[in-house]
């Protein structure tokens, strides 16, 4: 009988961690109790134990349960036989050294860009890319990278639920003008944030691919705008979405 509970335990918890994967904004209880047929209040006990090792967490604001990183990175690990940020830690290094600016590798994960490795610009004057820093995806790089090769569904749903706050004048601000900005992300093969999280600093980044072709992160840089102007963009660019190539093919992708 113990074996056979924890055995429903499991299947149970692998229930709901499906049911939630398919909403990147995350679902409520009552939610995942109809989707699962499970009783409201095993859904809670098997979410609050969920949250506790780290694969689930529940947003403040909307009391609404997501996925998090972890369980990506174990994914990662499992389809392609390699941890992302093991090997974000062999790209990183040489995309610092050839730009020198702060190199970094961030994740999707819920409604944000997780900033999972980085290896600081030599300059005195660099940004600092924090590991586990948080980042808006309608106004950074890697946001916008992660946002962008989404697909199509779930895009729409992601911009039906994100809040666009103006952090700059030059934050994009409305739906429609950021809707038409990722196809051009899309159709460009990298993002640029030119002063849109943060007046006076510029982020390069480009989407990185694991063996079945779906985004798995981004790598880019950030500088000062001092350094990363209109007249370096090309030699940048290439630099990213150079490393973005490499990485991609180190995770299996083909294409």
């Amino acid at each position: 009988m113990m074996t056979e509970n924890i055995v429903n335990s499991v299947q149970r918890a692998f229930s709901l961690i499906e049911a939630i994967s398919d909403d990147a904004a995350g679902k409520g209880v009552l939610q995942l109790a109809e989707e699962t047929q499970l009783p409201p209040s095993t859904v809670h006990r098997a979410l609050r134990t969920l949250c506790r090792i780290g694969y689930v967490a529940q947003e403040t604001r909307s009391e609404r349960y997501r996925l998090t990183g972890k369980l990506l990175a174990v994914a990662a690990h499992g389809l392609t036989g390699k941890n992302v940020r093991m090997e974000a830690a062999r790209f990183l290094p040489s995309l610092r050294d050839a730009t020198r600016e702060s190199a970094y590798v961030a994740v999707l994960d819920g409604m944000e860009a997780v900033t999972v490795e980085a290896f600081p610009s030599p300059h005195r004057n660099f940004v600092d890319c924090r590991l586990g820093e948080r980042h808006p995806l309608h106004c950074t790089a890697a946001g916008k990278c992660l946002l962008a090769f989404q697909q199509q569904d779930q895009l729409e749903n992601m911009l039906a639920r994100m809040e666009l706050v103006r952090c700059t004048p030059y934050t994009l601000c409305s739906v429609a003008e950021l809707r038409r900005h990722l196809e051009q992300v899309r159709q460009a093969g990298c993002a640029l944030d030119w002063d849109e999280r943060e007046e006076g600093i510029r982020c390069i980044a480009a989407p990185v691919r694991d063996a079945s072709g779906v985004v798995a992160a981004a790598i880019g840089i950030s500088g000062p705008n001092t350094r990363l102007k209109e007249e370096n963009l090309p030699e940048l660019t290439a630099q990213v979405t150079g490393s973005a190539r490499e990485f991609s093919h180190a995770l299996g992708y083909l294409g």
